[in-house]
């Protein structure tokens, strides 16, 4: 019996963009925003990548910012994390 491999990478219908860090790392004291949303997976997940950044990032300034719900950030909270960080990650759970 022949067994055969069917490839089912596709062609990129779109060109391929680079991706370009927009957050400059050397910069001293960088100031990163964590947030998480309402599901408690997610939260403890958050609590965990906090002491693996700043092992990498040690001179790093890192705020956890917990939402209330899983709707967007509410204008109040985003205008203030915006003025204290310079990069956000952003956490989904489930």
């Amino acid at each position: 019996m022949t067994v055969t491999f069917v490839d089912p990478t596709g062609q990129p219908a779109a060109p391929v963009q680079p991706y370009e860090l927009g957050v400059d790392f050397a910069r001293r004291p960088l100031r990163l925003a964590l947030i998480a949303n309402a599901f408690p997976d997610i939260t403890r997940f958050v609590e965990c990548l906090v002491p693996a950044l700043q092992s990498l990032l040690p001179e790093a300034t890192l705020k956890v910012w917990q939402k209330p719900d899983v709707d967007p950030v509410t204008s109040d909270m985003l205008a203030i994390i915006v003025a204290e960080s310079d990069a956000v990650i952003s956490a989904l759970g489930h």
